[in-house]
């Protein structure tokens, strides 16, 4: 399986910047057909390896925001982790469902936590 191809590169550690590109365009097609885990494994493999895919980012957060009550917390703070990794903004939209949903509440809270720690000189 796909998913499972770059999640062990990024569990190695092991950029491959050709390989996540040809993977993203594999993929695209694909999302609909993914489950919670696979979207936000996915999407922590490419933010592990600093790998960012902008239209891969924005039809997962497209379909991620569609099912989110399918999602558990670990995969919504993965998820989260994953856009505030590589800077990418659809996560506002989560915003939206955060008074909806206390899984989405913690996330949030962990999407600002990554945002102030990527800005302070802690890092």
């Amino acid at each position: 399986e796909i998913v499972n191809l770059v999640w062990a590169y990024a569990t190695l550690g092991h950029p491959s910047p050709l390989l996540f590109e040809k993977t993203a365009e594999v993929i695209l097609p694909c999302v609909n057909g993914f489950g919670s885990q696979d979207i936000a494994n996915t999407l922590w493999a490419y933010a592990t390896l600093n790998h960012h895919s902008p239209q891969l980012f924005d039809v997962m957060a497209e379909v991620a925001l569609s099912r989110i009550h399918e999602f558990n917390a670990q995969e919504i703070t993965n998820m989260v982790w994953a856009y505030a990794t590589v800077g990418h903004s659809p996560l506002v939209s989560f915003e939206k469902l955060n008074k909806e949903d206390k899984k989405l509440q913690d996330g949030n809270y962990l999407w600002r936590s990554e945002r102030v720690c990527q800005h302070s000189s802690y890092q």
